[in-house]
């Protein structure tokens, strides 16, 4: 090889290695997009990320802005606010325990989701509340000791439970949402579950 040409050769290889190892790099990094597994998963993936409540607030700016006061979005069951399910007026065309109709005594949020109500009947107290729920939560299966009846009439379908002898729920499906009234006895659930179905949707902001 003559001397001036030893340069040119040099050169030549030097590319020629450069080529075959990005061409290893390239198909290295293919095989292994290649032969990513796919997850073993049958049916639909939970994401664990919802928001397990339905009473979630987002800003009411756009863009978002952090520092601006939360709001509800369009059509939240209650307008976002479980107190307002019930108010005075249900309670006293309401006989509760048996006992005859109750008058409003407090009315407290005990979460986001829940509120409670303390009335009194005939010298008693008696604590009620209303708690939003998810659509997971409505329709799970029920306990092997759960015994659910259906309930016609209220919301667009609703069941009740029988905690106890003094805890009676009425879970109650509409259109905004899912919510279940907790009280005393059967007969005064599910008059409220149905005083609250009514009051739910209308209230659902648009």
């Amino acid at each position: 090889m003559k001397p001036q040409a030893l340069p040119a050769a040099i050169s030549v290889r030097g590319a020629l290695a450069a080529f075959l190892a990005v061409s290893l790099v390239v198909g290295v990094v293919t095989c292994r997009s290649q032969t990513t597994p796919v997850p073993d998963t049958v049916g639909i993936v939970v994401d664990e990320t919802t928001p397990t409540t339905l009473l979630s607030f987002v800003p009411d700016t756009d863009p978002p802005d952090p520092t601006a006061e939360p709001t509800v979005p369009p059509g939240t069951i209650f307008g976002g606010d479980p107190c307002v399910a019930l108010v005075a007026e249900d309670f006293a065309a309401t006989a509760v325990a048996g006992l005859g109709p109750a008058v409003l005594v407090d009315t407290s949020p005990l979460s986001e989701d829940r509120c409670g109500f303390l009335v009194a009947v005939a010298d008693q107290q008696f604590n009620i509340s209303v708690q939003v729920v998810t659509v997971r939560e409505y329709g799970k299966a029920p306990a092997d000791d759960e015994d659910r009846v259906a309930i016609t009439g209220v919301g667009r379908s609703a069941y009740s439970v029988a905690r106890s002898d003094t805890e009676f729920e009425v879970w109650v499906q509409v259109d905004s949402g899912y919510f279940v009234v907790v009280a005393p006895d059967a007969a005064s659930a599910s008059r409220l579950a149905r005083r609250a179905a009514q009051r739910a949707d209308e209230l659902a902001i648009i």
